[in-house]
């Protein structure tokens, strides 16, 4: 049985090695040369310089820091409440 598989192997091993020799010769007269082209263009058109600046501008009004106030209404009226029932609190060192 195991001969049986070992024989099939080298045959199917052989018939992949010979097809593939078959269907890639080793002269290849078919080459043909191709012209080459020279492209010359703006690394970047107006628009997308317009849109760098934009970017640029963001970027450096983020960096700035900005005091942000958050608005809860109903934490405000809390805490105006809270001021309003709560003794003040004197402490001694003051």
């Amino acid at each position: 049985m195991k001969k049986t598989h070992l024989l099939l192997a080298l045959v199917s091993l052989s018939l992949t090695v010979a097809s593939a020799s078959a269907a890639n010769p080793e002269s290849r007269n078919d080459c043909v040369e191709l012209p080459a082209y020279t492209v010359s263009a703006p690394r970047q058109s107006a628009a997308e310089k317009q849109i760098s600046r934009n970017l640029e501008e963001l970027r450096d009004a983020a960096k700035s820091v900005m005091p942000v106030k958050a608005v809860v209404p109903l934490a405000d009226e809390a805490a105006r409440d809270a001021a309003k029932v709560a003794p003040r609190i004197v402490l001694a060192n003051s």
